[in-house]
């Protein structure tokens, strides 16, 4: 009887080797296939920004940190091959000293400690957050119209431990100028405006949810650090926070609200069972993104966009259209969307980038195609120009003998 259920036990662990083999397999092909597809859009000329941005939302969305550092910059319309150098450290320094908000932003990246890995050295962490530190500097220097706003390092964070920190500086100047731009007034009226999308998108998508919460008058302040950090402040996991990013650059302004909501509805049985009181309530929200995990990440992805798909942001009260009017966000995003349609492939970017040094280092003026058309019609003109004079020259020389010749005939 022993001997009999030993080799049931061993046959169903042979069996469930088996299939996770053969998920495995099938996982490995998806990979590959998503990594191809990903490289294909990036090779395309100009870049198929519009496959991209559908591939951000599919399962797995940019695959890796290697992939991101080609795919975040397109979808932000930044060329990786022409960033311009900075000014020495010293001067750098010097500079972010001066600036208004050198102060508070010291005092965050101070505190970001738990930003980086658990595991790295303490000397290691120092020169991170000193890269931090410069991330943020030099677009709060290059934009004086922007104003700082706590949690605004954790998306620097996110970028530097992506992208490094060149990288890291382009694409947070861009997303602070396009994305971010609403939370960076000197007040928080647009910031509240965004939030206020909360209630009528969960109105549509579970009423009763959306009753219950406002009972309980908890508002919308729990949201408040997941709207403007894009979680990075509230989720404990690198890999979801950059997940959630994939989706996040390559969607609508408007999107991290309707994934705040597809958090809570998911959550929605364990709420309703709370008092019906605020602090219960709040404290309740509030603690929700922290433990989330890959495969969450990835149920929530696919909800909010079915969210969005159901109940776009037109379709909501006129109050909350008439605050998407106001929104520089939504409008810069437009154009945004338009220019990065138009860009070239990194293959492009880098043999134009590599003849431009050829042609500096040989003290060449760089020709563009304009100018090439330009020399090509002055060179046409010079011929013009040659024959008219040759043919004006053999003109005057038969004039001369025909005279002479009349003359002394």
């Amino acid at each position: 009887m022993m001997h009999a259920v030993t080799q049931k036990k061993t046959y169903l662990q042979s069996k469930k080797k088996i299939k996770n083999k053969k998920f495995d397999v099938i996982t490995n092909e998806l990979y590959k296939e998503k990594v191809r597809k990903i490289n294909e859009a990036l090779d395309c000329d100009p870049v198929d920004i519009f496959t991209l941005r559908k591939l951000m939302f599919s399962y797995g969305g940019c695959i890796n940190n290697d992939l991101r550092c080609k795919v975040w910059p397109k979808l932000l319309n930044v060329d990786i091959f022409n960033i311009l150098k900075g000014k020495s450290v010293d001067d750098e320094i010097e500079e972010f000293k001066k600036n208004v908000w050198w102060n508070q932003v010291n005092l965050d990246v101070n505190r970001s400690y738990r930003r980086f890995a658990p595991n790295i050295r303490m000397s290691r962490r120092k020169v991170l957050q000193q890269k931090l530190l410069f991330v943020i500097m030099r677009v709060l220097c290059r934009n004086p119209h922007l104003h700082y706003f706590q949690g605004y390092h954790d998306i620097a964070v996110t970028l530097l431990r992506v992208l490094g920190e060149e990288l890291a500086s382009e694409l947070l100047n861009v997303l602070s100028n396009t994305y971010l731009r609403d939370f960076m007034d000197k007040d928080m009226k647009r910031t509240n405006n965004l939030l206020s999308f909360f209630y009528p998108i969960l109105s549509k998508v579970d009423k009763e949810l959306e009753e219950f919460l406002t009972r309980s008058e908890v508002g919308t302040i729990f949201a408040l650090s997941w709207l403007i950090t894009w979680f990075g402040h509230d989720v404990n996991k690198i890999e979801v926070i950059v997940r959630i990013c994939d989706i996040f650059l390559a969607g609508h302004p408007i999107l991290p609200i309707y994934f705040a909501v597809t958090v809570v509805v998911s959550h929605r049985s364990m709420i309703l069972k709370r008092d019906c009181e605020m602090a219960m309530v709040h404290q309740c929200l509030s603690k929700l993104p922290f433990s989330m995990s890959v495969d969450d990440v990835e149920k929530f992805i696919s909800d909010s966009l079915v969210f969005f798909k159901r109940h776009p942001p037109d379709s909501l009260s006129k109050d909350i259209i008439y605050h998407m009017k106001q929104s520089d966000s939504i409008a810069l995003h437009s154009d945004l969307l338009e220019r990065s349609q138009a860009q070239r492939p990194d293959r492009v970017l880098r043999k134009r980038k590599r003849m431009g040094k050829l042609l500096c280092e040989n003290s060449l003026p760089i020709l563009s195609v304009a100018t090439t058309e330009e020399l090509n019609a002055n060179q046409s003109n010079l011929l013009v120009k040659a024959a008219v004079w040759t043919m004006t020259i053999s003109m005057g020389v038969m004039t001369f003998l025909v005279l002479n010749t009349g003359k002394w005939v």
